[in-house]
């Protein structure tokens, strides 16, 4: 462990090393200013001379050449998530499950972010009835279609058929159509049951960032700054009043990866980390729930790696646990999406996804 005097010589050296660059005797200074001022100088030049480079390839080598680069850095990631070295360990211990030598601010912190994020629910019960602007329209018509087929015609809501001449709810990968904000849509109405539950998702970001820094850090307050920054950041905030989308999607990620490090300690811990799973697809499926799944792998691989040998059998056990019950939950709605996708096939090719073999067969017709 680093100690304070330690660090204090690390930083007394490197001031050491660099004390000779703004030596008034000797003509380092003025070497670097010039540097400096070249650099700020043509610095912006030299980026747009890279885009002028980049932006002037065929857009199929363009992205030929992006997609090795994407492809070298998950390779070296992959690496190193496999290779373990003799100080590598995986924490198994003790976790923020549990509580003995825990502060008092570890224990009233929790509650203060929790009300914290409550009391944002009071301006949008001030005024039930109001729908937002921006996408809050693209999910209000949907929950509002999933409640009219429930209570008006008794069914189950696979179908809308006020949305595009009629197409699939249920199946629609963005609307949980049997969600979290489903019960409360059912009970307090469309607009107040999905503001409700977008507050909900709020919450339940700031409670899984909270714990999983705690795993990490074991600081109350560090963790309630982790918390804050990742669920009440200013991106978020704004996302959150334009729409539904973001709130459903990112609540999720902190609790995979929570239950994803604690692995193969507890069978729980697997049985929560399928429920996770589900409620990722259940609750609608965004960007943040496709960036959650490489996420969550890549600390289950980490995990396997580093654990003794000994410990691998459980946490397989808990793994297929973990499947089981993600299966369980939500393998209807799975199953549905994914022939929604197989069936929605894009005939335009654009010059997002192109590729060299399209760029070949539109030269040859």
């Amino acid at each position: 462990m680093t100690t304070n005097g330690e660090r204090w010589d690390e930083l007394m050296g490197f001031l050491r090393l660099v004390r000779p660059w703004f030596d008034a005797r000797t003509y380092r200074p003025l070497i670097l200013l010039f540097v400096v001022a070249f650099g700020v100088l043509l610095g912006p030049l030299a980026l747009d001379l890279v885009y002028v480079v980049l932006y002037g390839l065929p857009p199929w080598l363009r992205k030929a050449l992006g997609n090795g680069l994407l492809l070298s850095i998950m390779g070296v990631g992959l690496i190193r998530l496999w290779k373990v070295r003799p100080s590598d360990a995986w924490p198994i211990g003790s976790t923020a499950d549990d509580h003995h030598g825990r502060s008092a601010a570890d224990r009233w912190m929790p509650w203060v972010l929790r009300l914290a994020v409550v009391s944002l629910a009071y301006p949008m019960l001030r005024n039930p009835e109001g729908f937002g602007f921006s996408d809050w329209d693209f999910v209000l018509d949907k929950f509002e279609a999933v409640r009219r087929t429930i209570l008006v015609w008794g069914q189950f809501p696979w179908w809308n058929p006020w949305c595009r001449g009629g197409f699939p709810l249920a199946a629609e990968p963005q609307i949980g159509a049997i969600s979290m904000a489903t019960p409360l849509v059912l009970a307090l109405g469309t607009t107040t049951g999905l503001g409700l539950s977008a507050i909900l998702c709020l919450l339940i970001a700031v409670e899984g960032a909270y714990r999983l820094s705690w795993l990490w850090l074991r600081d109350p307050w560090a963790s309630a700054a982790t918390a804050v920054i990742y669920g009440l950041n200013g991106g978020v905030v704004i996302d959150t009043s334009l729409g539904y989308i973001l709130a459903m999607s990112y609540c999720s990620v902190p609790w995979l990866a929570y239950f994803a490090f604690q692995i193969g300690r507890r069978f729980s811990d697997g049985l929560w980390l399928g429920f996770w799973m589900a409620f990722v697809v259940l609750n609608g499926i965004q960007y943040m729930s496709l960036y959650a799944a490489p996420l969550t792998a890549a600390i289950w691989v980490r995990a396997f790696r580093v654990q003794p040998p000994g410990q691998r059998a459980a946490l397989m056990l808990h793994t297929l646990a973990a499947g089981g019950v993600f299966l369980l939950l939500c393998g209807w709605r799975l199953c549905t999406v994914l022939w929604l996708l197989l069936e929605d096939q894009r005939e335009r090719v654009t010059s997002w996804n192109e590729t060299p073999f399209t760029q070949i067969g539109r030269a040859h017709v």
